[in-house]
């Protein structure tokens, strides 16, 4: 049973060591596959992502059966959406592979230890039992001996005088010693086991003296026992099988010395001589007791040698526990700090499609206010009365397309991130711009310092949208300096070898950082989580534009595939740094623009596809006044019957129709017809996948409504001169 009981032990510790290192695999596959999901920006892998988490930091905390099965059916409906997504390669496969397996491993490794516990537990409750049946057996023994001395002690005081001194003195100093050495202290232990068997396990042996003395040691060491009974009640067990055959050894020399007392009383009349070898044999056994008691004494030393290892080990298995209670309360910050970036993310999101699908039926009703205009412009002449209300009419829908473009970038629907763009070209323009001369109007005293790095790295990007992002936080930071102050604009390269975690995560890479600072008023904590929000502001009404210009920035970022991170103090200001990953290709020469007179066309026909009257009569107008003879249709089912018959030589094509086919589907069939037929697309949304899909089966340009004269006329010049 003991060493069933050590080996037991040892493998619990084996078995925990071997555990903590499979979670650790567990921990770093896990991530792996997090950091996947956030980069593929798919929205329908975050619901089965957050249960995979919430079901994993159950597991690792309570490691029950049933969460083990839950999070099996949480990975089979996270592959099944990465099936869906369309994101399932090796790799994937490969994560999703390894995270099974250690969690399958982990929860065999956990029903091994459950076992073994269960075993451990019921041998200590028999080795329990047993001590204590031993201890108080030990002291019934002690006491019926110590009677049997003090008879002995009697009879031999009345016939040898001298002899019995001598003797009386040394069992009196061995009794005495016994007694206050052994006797009383083994009382005072034994009571208190009497007491913990009763439940009480709060009560302590109270034995006093030299703390050098091996009993008071005991007594001390016992006290220290009971504190971690259920780990060390083994070296307890140890001690008292020792002690019991000590006892069994000094039973048998009782027995032996009883055994020539009564021998020597039925001689004692009249053999003499005898009786008094039989009291020699008498103290020859008394110093075998001695004997036994100096053997039993250097055991005693060997047993708290025993004990003070395994409690140092059972110290170390503490601290190892303690060290991973301290991680699993370092996951749960992690996971809840994962959920609020998740959170936010989904909120996003949500306003980011309610946002794209109002900016797509605004650049629909746009289309006309911005084209007319332009139409009637070229017919007025340059004294007519109607040109400067017109041309005012013109503006105004250009600046309410701006608006509706930061709608569409709120979506993430409206960057066409193609370019390379090195930021501190983007700075530059800005602070020559007139929306940075309209701003220093407005706050003469915001001073404005820049710090652009020589050799900073070029990014993929939008020029348009990384520029807004700028104006948009150089506008903060001067609003938020109500008298005055210094704004600091800083570029820089920045290599991250490990994920810096902050408002946003950055992942390890190279990345072109950009860092905007103020000396303002600062932004609250309550107010820093929601700053990002569409139209949650505490800047002043008129100022600020549309409302959108952080949600702006934050889709803008993200559309880039970068990091945003916000450090502010109330009172001292803000600091924004932007982190965008960086590229080695080079900035491409600028291309120079065409005239308007090369806009014009030579009687090449045109083909118009759109489901709404108004776009498809702007369309015409504008190509009809470049010259092009022009025929539309109000749907993609139309446009296949009309080119069954006749040709164009270019259709433009509009991508969101309802109902009835869209224009990818329009345009593959009209290739079924006439293989090699020149497109381009034209619709109030951004560049989704399926424009995408379209250019690649031989579509050309896109370009977005609200189109002005110069943007139709340069594609549709480019796609017949191909």
């Amino acid at each position: 049973g003991l060493t069933q009981y050590e080996e037991d032990f040892n493998k619990i510790i084996q078995l925990k060591t071997e555990q903590r290192l499979h979670r650790t695999r567990m921990d770093t596959s896990y991530r792996s596959l997090v950091s996947f999901v956030l980069r593929s920006n798919k929205t329908i892998l975050l619901k089965p992502l957050f249960n995979l988490t919430h079901f994993l930091m159950s597991y690792r905390i309570d490691g029950l059966e049933s969460e083990y099965q839950a999070l099996k059916v949480v990975i089979a409906s996270l592959e099944n959406r990465f099936l869906k997504a369309k994101l399932m390669d090796e790799r994937v496969k490969g994560y999703l592979k390894r995270f099974r397996d250690l969690l399958d491993n982990d929860i065999a490794l956990e029903r091994e230890i459950r076992s073994i516990n269960e075993r451990f537990d019921e041998i200590s409750t028999q080795l329990m039992v047993l001590f204590i049946g031993t201890s108080q057996e030990s002291e019934s023994l002690l006491r019926i001996k110590f009677q049997e001395v003090e008879k002995s002690r009697e009879k031999l005081n009345r016939f040898f005088l001298i002899s019995t001194i001598i003797s009386i003195i040394t069992l009196l100093l061995i009794l005495t010693l016994i007694s206050k050495k052994i006797i009383n202290p083994m009382r005072s232990v034994a009571g208190v086991m009497r007491e913990v068997k009763a439940g009480n396990i709060k009560a302590r042996s109270t034995v006093l003296g030299d703390k050098n003395d091996e009993i008071v040691q005991f007594g001390l060491s016992f006290n220290d026992m009971l504190d971690t009974l259920e780990k060390n009640n083994q070296q307890l067990v140890n001690y008292h099988n020792e002690l019991e055959e000590r006892v069994s050894e000094l039973a048998f020399r009782e027995k032996e010395l009883e055994k020539h007392r009564n021998h020597l009383e039925e001689l004692i009349e009249d053999r003499t001589s005898e009786l008094t070898r039989a009291v020699e044999q008498l103290q020859e056994e008394i110093v075998q007791r001695q004997d036994i008691e100096q053997e039993l004494k250097k055991h005693r030393e060997d047993l708290e040698t025993i004990i003070r290892e395994r409690t140092g080990d059972l110290s170390k298995t503490n601290q190892e526990l303690e060290t991973e209670i301290a991680g699993r309360k370092k996951a749960e910050q992690e996971r809840q700090r994962l959920t609020i970036q998740l959170q936010r993310a989904e909120k996003m999101e949500a306003i980011g499609t309610l946002a794209g699908g109002v900016a797509h039926d605004l650049n629909n009703i746009l289309s006309g206010i911005v084209s007319y205009p332009e139409l009637l412009l070229l017919q007025l002449s340059e004294d007519s009365p109607l040109r400067k209300p017109i041309l005012t009419i013109k503006e105004s829908g250009q600046k309410a397309a701006t608006v509706v473009q930061d709608l569409l970038t709120l979506a993430r629907r409206g960057v066409a991130i193609t370019n390379v763009v090195n930021i501190n070209h983007i700075i530059s323009d800005y602070l020559k711009s007139p929306e940075h001369k309209r701003l220093k109007s407005f706050y003469a005293e915001a001073q404005v310092e820049i710090n652009l790095a020589t050799n900073l790295l070029n990014i993929i990007g939008s020029s348009i949208h990384l520029s807004k992002t700028v104006m948009n936080l150089v506008d903060n930071a001067a609003e938020s300096m109500l008298d005055g102050g210094l704004i600091f604009i800083k570029t820089e390269n920045r290599y991250i070898d490990r994920p810096v975690r902050g408002y946003d995560d950055v992942e390890e890479g190279d990345y072109a950082v950009l860092s905007i600072s103020d000396s303002g008023i600062g932004i609250s904590p309550d107010d820093l989580s929601r700053i990002f929000e569409p139209f949650y502001t505490k800047k002043v009404m008129g100022r600020s534009g549309t409302g959108l210009g952080m949600a702006v920035v934050w889709g803008t970022v993200k559309d880039h595939k970068g990091y945003i991170d916000v450090q502010s103090n109330v009172g001292k200001g803000t600091t924004f740094t932007l982190y965008f990953p960086a590229t080695r290709k080079e900035l491409a020469r600028d291309k120079s623009q065409l005239a308007i007179e090369d806009y014009m066309g030579k009687e090449k026909s045109i083909l118009i596809v759109d489901d709404i009257i108004e776009q498809r009569e702007i369309a015409s107008s504008m190509l009809e006044q470049l010259g092009y003879p022009v025929t539309s249709v109000s749907s993609g089912e139309e446009a296949i019957e009309y080119l069954k018959s006749r040709s164009a030589d270019l259709i433009i094509l509009d991508m969101i129709m309802d109902p009835g086919i869209d224009g990818l589907e329009t345009y593959r069939r009209i290739l079924e017809l006439h293989p090699g037929q020149r497109a381009i697309i034209a619709s109030g949304f951004s560049e989704t996948e399926r424009v995408q899909e379209a250019q690649k089966l031989g579509a050309g340009e896109y370009i977005k409504k609200p189109y002005t004269l110069e943007q139709i006329g340069l594609a549709v010049k480019k796609e017949l001169e191909k």
